[in-house]
């Protein structure tokens, strides 16, 4: 290997660790979710590497097709750069609309009376309506109807790799095949591996921690903190 594909790689390995650590899109959404949703880490680790699958292989596709038709980068920056922009405000909504559905679910939950009368006595009791459900899950099912999951797969197959594309470009044009591929493989596992990192070191945090405030208003707090993953990316453009 030529030191120069060895700098390469290693630059890859750095953009793509940094990239994700400073983009709390790649994982916040995720803890949130899952603490919400009592997600299992099994299930929590799978739709991490699907939605990190679905994140970079659109990048791939477009950098590959760039590279086999000669595009300019900045023609793929500029499409990337839209993607990006499209991605985040589809997270925004996502988190609002997450978030008003769990503030209706925590006002319907709020403790209140029921009045009774028996045999002409006059009682009243507590009530909660409680959405809570007992049957057990395997804990490695993607659950066809866990619309929260596969709403937050669109949204990273939406959203690019913005990073992967330039340092794609910089191998192919010394026409290395063996840097390509390079750079896409070490790209994409040291992105997983990060986010996975991050995601379990997460779960297992906020597992420890008992918030009780969070188990009313959890669903709004998470479709908050999925809004301003989408806000920040906007903003600081991550």
């Amino acid at each position: 290997m030529t030191p120069e594909l060895i700098l390469l790689f290693t630059t890859t390995a750095s953009v793509a660790f940094f990239h994700t650590v400073m983009g709390p899109d790649h994982y916040v959404p995720f803890i949130a979710l899952g603490k919400n949703k009592s997600w299992s880490l099994q299930k929590m680790c799978l739709v991490v590497i699907a939605c990190a699958l679905g994140h970079a292989v659109g990048s791939i596709l477009l950098g590959l097709v760039g590279i086999y038709f000669g595009l300019e980068l900045q023609v793929l920056s500029s499409f990337e750069g839209n993607r990006v922009v499209f991605a985040a405000w589809a997270m925004i909504a996502f988190g609002l609309i997450y978030g008003s559905w769990g503030l209706k679910k925590a006002f319907l939950r709020r403790p209140h009376e029921h009045w009774h009368a028996h045999d002409g006595v006059f009682h009243s009791h507590q009530h909660v309506h409680d959405e809570k459900h007992t049957h057990i899950h395997n804990p490695y099912d993607l659950d066809k109807r866990d619309s929260s999951a596969w709403a937050l797969f669109i949204i990273f197959v939406l959203g690019p790799c913005e990073p992967l594309i330039p340092l794609m470009m910089l191998p192919a044009a010394n026409k290395s095949v063996i840097g390509v591929i390079g750079v896409i493989a070490i790209f994409f596992l040291v992105t997983l591996i990060t986010m996975l990192g991050v995601v379990i070191v997460g779960f297992y945090s906020l597992n420890r921690a008992r918030f009780d405030f969070f188990s009313r208003f959890g669903s709004t707090l998470t479709g908050g903190s999925i809004a301003a993953c989408g806000l920040l990316v906007i903003i600081f453009e991550i």
